[in-house]
């Protein structure tokens, strides 16, 4: 959870607004509501994210969206792709990095460096999981994994 935003819920408190009016004036199930209020472990659409807030935002007199307020979203496919693609070269990056930090640097800092990059290479991977759950994860590491038999059978 991005712990920086504050959630819906504690919105909806500090504003003493009731959630089923938010569902009833946006237009979408009580579900999607519930889900954002009492779960933030469930993810909701996107679409129906935003017409919540937009709502919440007309009630309050203040601006609500998900930039603002931690909701968490349903990705698709195509955005869970992006996202693989995406991480897939932060680690590329992070590797090419370790490889050049072994050269030329005294042994302490390339442990160092070497470590460095390989938790930049974690918080990549925790980052996709937050993002695309376990489907995403799995994608990755089975790219991951072809990738490394195309270059090791290209050596």
């Amino acid at each position: 959870m991005n712990n920086n935003l504050p959630t819906f819920s504690d919105i909806c408190r500090s504003h003493k607004v009731d959630p089923s009016l938010l569902m009833r004036q946006a237009d979408v199930s009580s579900a999607v509501v519930d889900q954002m209020y009492y779960s933030v472990d469930h993810p909701v659409s996107r679409v129906d994210a935003e017409k919540v807030l937009g709502v919440l935002s007309k009630v309050t007199e203040q601006n609500y969206t998900l930039e603002s307020v931690y909701v968490p979203i349903v990705i698709s496919a195509h955005e869970i792709q992006s996202e693989v693609a995406w991480t897939m070269q932060q680690i590329d990056q992070e590797t090419e990095a370790s490889r050049l930090a072994l050269y030329g640097l005294a042994e302490t800092a390339q442990h160092e460096r070497l470590k460095k990059h390989t938790e930049n290479m974690a918080q990549q991977v925790i980052a996709l999981h937050k993002k695309g759950g376990d489907e995403a994860v799995h994608l990755l590491f089975d790219q991951w994994s072809n990738e490394e038999v195309h270059n090791s059978s290209a050596v």
